[in-house]
């Protein structure tokens, strides 16, 4: 049987850490011509190597990633840590610890890596005596990480050194990582999700993405579709290893040949994934963790950069009131995640680390940074503990819950005591509404006179409790935010959408589907460049 993990490599820039993988596989990582011509790693190569297990017809494949060193890459190096079971964090014999071999250290420490080997590499360039001093300070500064307790190998590709020993110390460690996978969360029972590291074309097959499937399982046979954008295809080969194989399951390398898919239409960042089985969302929140080499001050509504998976997009962060640890992410394109994904963060210019942290839960839409109970919700989640799924948390709690479709209802703020009833049956008629919009003659009751509807209407406007969408309907705040994550995820697939094309994404009829096409087009997140009933994307789409 053969079983698989993923390895990775880190350290600073011409350690040799592409040398290393070289030598253990007979395979050289680095595929660009540029990195041959230059000897630098700048984005991610990827080899393997088998090994045979301890007991009797056990064999191990190991694939590699191997990530580059130099600082301008480190959202490469970052993109490539996804799915690593071991990491081999590399140190040259003759330089020692490096900038970016700290911040690599830091780096991996918060996106969750639990299982290390120290690798000094080029040990033909210093003394034993130099080096035995070297491993001393790596443990020493690595107190408290990953690295813990790691064991440490001595190397050299030039003489062959240490390199029969780092591949026991790789068997044993392929052991030990893949009996923790098995009770990990993510993996096995989940549904497949696979974020896509590479995009290329090939003569005669189309369009081919690579990753790590880093839970779940895929055949032949998986209804699969891009994320964020939602688009479908169909599988028209599958491959680990450079080899055809049926099925693949969390911890492989993979390879998938899209049938019908162009490569405009996916992208590094985007997501593989069962359809429906995973959330599209511009809001996230979260828990950090910031770097402890990170000297400016973490302000709640600064903009900075987001690395989740190997997507990479602009987003604010808000943190919440006297929670410096509990934040609402707010991207500017939306992503596919899930609950316990790692992530870090970088700051807008220059680009330093600020840290990272683990996803609590996906949100819909904006939240208060002072709302108590979604503050003691995250708490709950943050501390493992089972809560009730967002939405119903928003019904039975009666406020703001930051899960779309739901709307705060606070009495009293700029509603005169005579048109409260009004205005709260009309959040509740909107808000059941979704997407299929209510133009003013369709809720004129009995209850209420139109004059008394379209003064509650501009009231709950004006406070921000209703968003005007055309010149007779209404939605909630959390709808609006919805139609516009749904329409860029769509935009990430596709040049244009039609009226028809957003009536049926949106689920919602004609007439609602051209309604918001104007609350699109004043937002400029469309624009009509063409004929009344098609938009491409505006300026300002999330």
């Amino acid at each position: 049987m053969v079983k698989h993990i993923i390895a990775g490599t880190a350290g600073h820039v011409d350690h040799g850490k592409s040398a290393l993988v070289q030598a253990l596989t007979g395979q050289d990582p680095d595929r660009l011509p540029e990195e041959k011509r230059r000897g630098l790693t700048i984005d991610l190569g990827f080899a393997w190597v088998d090994l045979t297990g301890q007991d009797p017809g056990e064999r191990w494949r190991v694939g590699f990633v191997d990530v580059p060193g130099h600082e301008r890459f480190i959202d490469h190096m970052i993109s490539g840590v996804t799915g690593m079971d071991v990491v081999l964090f590399v140190v040259a014999a003759d330089e020692g610890m490096m900038p970016q071999s700290y911040e690599h250290l830091d780096i991996l420490n918060i996106l969750g890596v639990e299982r290390g080997i120290i690798v000094v590499t080029k040990c033909d360039r210093a003394d034993p005596a130099s080096v035995d001093e070297l491993i001393g300070k790596i443990r020493n500064e690595a107190a408290g990480t990953f690295l813990d307790n790691a064991p440490a190998v001595r190397t050299s590709t030039k003489t062959g050194e240490g390199l029969a020993e780092l591949k026991d110390v790789l068997r044993k460690s392929a052991a030990e990582s893949y009996e923790r996978r098995s009770v990990d969360f993510q993996r096995p029972a989940a549904p497949a999700r696979l974020p896509v590291d590479r995009v290329f074309t090939r003569q005669g097959f189309g369009t081919i993405v690579t990753g790590t499937l880093i839970s779940g399982s895929v055949d032949e046979d998986s209804r699969l579709a891009v994320y964020p954008g939602a688009i479908p295809f169909r599988l028209r080969a599958l491959q680990s290893y450079g080899e055809d194989v049926t099925e693949a399951a969390a911890g492989q390398r993979v390879a998938l040949n899209l049938a019908k898919i162009s490569t405009d239409q996916v992208h590094r960042g985007d997501v593989i994934a069962e359809q429906g089985g995973v959330d599209v969302t511009a809001f996230l929140h979260v828990s950090l963790h910031i770097s402890q080499y990170f000297r400016r001050e973490v302000k709640s509504g600064m903009r900075i950069h987001l690395l989740i998976g190997t997507a990479h997009v602009l987003a604010r962060l808000y943190l919440f009131r006297n929670e410096g640890h509990l934040a609402q992410l707010r991207l500017e394109s939306p992503v596919a995640a899930a609950a316990g994904d790692r992530f870090i963060l970088r700051f807008y210019s220059p680009l330093e680390t600020i840290g990272g942290g683990v996803v609590l839960e996906t949100a819909g839409h904006k939240c208060r940074m002072s709302d108590a109970r979604v503050i003691a919700r995250l708490q709950a989640l943050e501390r493992g503990e089972t809560v009730m799924p967002a939405a119903d948390f928003g019904e039975r709690s009666g406020g703001m819950n930051c899960s779309a479709g739901q709307t705060e209802k606070k009495p009293g703020e700029n509603i005169p005591s005579d048109l409260k009833k009004c205005a709260d049956w009309l959040l509740d008629i909107h808000d059941q509404a979704g997407m299929m919009l209510l133009s003013v003659n369709a809720i004129a009751s009995d209850r209420f006179d139109e004059d008394k509807i379209r003064r509650c209407l501009r009231l709950l406007e004006r406070g921000g409790r209703l968003v005007r969408v055309d010149g007779t309907h209404f939605t909630t705040p959390g709808h609006a935010e919805k139609v516009s994550v749904t329409v860029a995820a769509h935009f990430r697939g596709h040049h244009e959408i039609s009226l028809g094309e957003l009536r049926d994404i949106l689920k919602t009829n004609r007439t609602s589907a051209r309604a918001f096409f104007a609350y699109l087009d004043r937002k400029k997140i469309t624009q009509q460049t063409g004929g009344a009933a098609t938009r491409t994307s505006g300026p300002n789409m999330v």
